[in-house]
């Protein structure tokens, strides 16, 4: 029974969460011994099958930049709190002694992580017998924003990691326009197919229903906003349902005679599930509500999420413009108008034919990394 030790950390939402959660479920389903590492906040729709989970002290990400990481209250980590999250990650993998160790998302991010990351890979180069090692990465990373940082990416992959594994499908979204040094990389890149988090998707039962969904609300409140203006002008004659990871609305809230009809709710689990039930899907272009697009079939506007400079949601956005699989509105140019515009523009664009790329990453990983050990 290979040995699977799979580190994962979530700073701002919880896409990075449910994608390792999904993945390590479906290891554990194919009969490995799975260690779940988890650096952020606990999550209650966490669902790891059999797989096990080892709780580091929680960090995340104050506000909506990696500036700074703070702990479980707030506070900016410090010397000691870094010295302790990279004992019980060294603890972990001694105790463990996996066969494999698999990092998600880095070295192709979590650069403030590497603390902790730089001894794990020193562990894992001096121990006998020396686990190999993998990156679980997503279709499109963040485009590095130096020359340094992206050689840094290229050298640690290189000298550290025997393969990419890129939850995505080439045909779709070829990695290398997020990662120009691709060509450069040693390690082979495996494309997986995309990752599904949730259930099973049930026949499509269409009802009158706007389903707006904009991760954990951190990033979302200018859609939220302009959601609810348009709701205000609404003449499609259908319900609006907003949906928040944290079921917490970020925003004020709606006044009194605008509310009638727009509603705000937890995020299910099963996000597809309930797009399958919707007319229109509106939100921003993460990875895991994309795949739920793509599983649903659900007509949908996309506003990527272009904050602080990050380019990921948006090149997502444009691949699913270019594909016919969502109408794509600029977060820069988001207006009432101009949501209500795109939103009847999708709704006159019915999807037709299979998903634009494969969703069967969970069972390809699990069965890749099984062979490999």
């Amino acid at each position: 029974m290979p040995r699977v030790l799979f580190y994962v950390q979530h700073l701002l939402g919880v896409g990075h969460l449910m994608r390792a959660a999904a993945l390590v479920k479906e290891m554990a389903r194919q009969g490995m011994d799975v260690l779940l590492v988890s650096g952020g906040p606990p999550h209650p729709h966490t669902d790891l099958g059999q797989a096990r989970l080892c709780q580091l002290p929680p960090l995340s990400t104050q506000g909506t930049t990696y500036a700074t990481l703070v702990d479980s209250n707030g506070h900016p980590i410090d010397t000691r709190f870094r010295a302790e999250r990279t004992a019980k990650l060294l603890a972990a993998f001694h105790d463990f002694a996996p066969d494999i160790v698999v990092t998600e998302h880095y070295p192709f991010g979590r650069g403030k992580l590497r603390f902790e990351l730089e001894p794990l890979l020193d562990a894992v180069q001096s121990a006998r017998p020396k686990p190999r090692l993998f990156a679980s990465v997503r279709d499109i990373i963040e485009p590095p924003e130096s020359a340094e940082k992206s050689r840094r990416f290229l050298d640690t992959a290189n000298a550290h990691f025997d393969a990419i594994l890129i939850h995505g499908d080439a045909r779709f979204a070829p990695f290398q326009p997020s990662f120009p040094n691709a060509a450069a990389l040693t390690p082979p890149l495996v494309y997986t197919g995309y990752v599904a988090t949730g259930g099973a998707v049930p026949t499509q039962n269409r009802r009158r229903r706007v389903l707006i969904s904009a991760g954990n609300g951190r990033t979302g409140s200018g859609l939220l906003e302009a959601a609810r203006a348009a709701h205000r002008l609404d003449d499609l004659g259908m319900t609006w349902e907003a949906r928040l990871a944290n079921g917490a609305c970020p925003t004020r809230s709606p006044e009194p005679d605008a509310a009638k009809g727009f509603t705000l709710a937890p995020i299910s689990p099963n996000l597809a599930a309930d797009l399958a039930q919707a007319a229109l899907s509106v939100s921003q272009g993460g990875y895991n509500t994309v795949v739920d697009l793509a599983l649903s079939r659900t007509p949908a506007v996309l506003v990527p999420y272009g904050g602080h400079g990050e380019q990921e949601q948006g090149l997502r956005a444009e691949r699913m413009a270019q594909t016919g699989q969502a109408v794509v509105l600029p977060e820069k140019s988001l207006s009432t108008e101009r949501l209500l515009a795109a939103m009847t523009e999708a709704l006159n664009h019915l999807l037709s034919g299979p998903p634009p790329f494969a969703l069967d990453g969970a069972p390809r990983t699990a069965a890749f990394l099984k062979e490999a050990a």
